[in-house]
């Protein structure tokens, strides 16, 4: 009996080694996946900030198109407004022209009327 007390004592004994062993591959596989979802995280967290730095460097790239864009339209707009300010004082001054024309040549047919009456009387 006392060889089966000893062969159940070595047993346990066997049994608790093969528990604490068991217990430390727990441990060292939960310290593992620990490991390993951290590394994600950082990871993640480094995707994000690499993710929201480009974003904010495309808004600033996009901030600059759009102000160029804006400050050629204002050239643009301010020079269409002094062409059509050029057109229109051309226009204007073309119809003075034709205008001094028009009493010109009045001028002249009621001269060439008088000078005809006048030739015509004598």
């Amino acid at each position: 009996m006392a060889a089966q007390e000893e062969t159940r004592k070595a047993n346990d004994l066997l049994q608790d080694i093969k528990d604490q062993e068991r217990q430390k591959e727990l441990e060292h596989d939960r310290k593992i996946e620990e490991f390993a979802k951290k590394k994600e995280e950082i990871t993640e967290m480094r995707r994000m900030r690499e993710e929201l730095k480009f974003k904010e460097r495309q808004a600033v790239r996009q901030k600059i198109i759009d102000d160029q864009v804006e400050r050629l339209r204002k050239i643009k707009n301010k020079e269409d407004e002094i062409l059509n300010k050029q057109i229109k004082e051309a226009e204007i001054k073309a119809e003075e022209n034709e205008r001094i024309k028009q009493e010109k040549r009045a001028q002249l047919v009621v001269r060439n009327l008088s000078s005809e009456k006048n030739v015509n009387v004598l």
